[in-house]
């Protein structure tokens, strides 16, 4: 691991930005507002905005109509309930990025169905 403290004199997006990257993945999250919320605000170069929770799934997928409801009708077929999503883009806007908070665990199961589902690549499960 390797750490980098870095300032700058120059305005960015957000005034305390922390990226953790490694094995090729990436992710950054900030405090926001008076009472500073803490939120994840990039994954995977997609900028998101939606607080850290201790059930989320991040889902990559082609940024094609349809993927919200495909992912969404999964998760409802196995009882799983949506408590809060972001979805973001990559620059290139080719790739997208679904960030799920859940109200439970996501058994195997149900991320083989949704990584099997055409127009996804990747499920990760994140446990807070």
């Amino acid at each position: 691991m390797e750490v980098r403290p870095t300032t700058t004199v120059t305005a960015r997006d957000y005034v305390n930005l922390i990226t953790i990257s490694g094995n090729g993945h990436s992710v950054a999250g900030t405090l926001m507002g008076l009472n500073a919320q803490p939120k994840v605000v990039m994954v995977d170069d997609a900028a998101v905005d939606i607080p850290p929770a201790d059930h989320m799934l991040v889902v990559h997928n082609d940024d094609t109509p349809g993927m919200i409801g495909a992912v969404g009708t999964i998760l409802g077929r196995a009882g799983v309930n949506i408590g809060d999503m972001a979805v973001g883009q990559t620059a290139e806007g080719v790739a997208a990025a679904m960030v799920i908070v859940t109200d439970r665990r996501v058994e195997p199961e149900v991320v083989a169905e949704l990584e099997a589902t055409d127009g996804i690549g990747s499920v990760a499960v994140v446990r807070g």
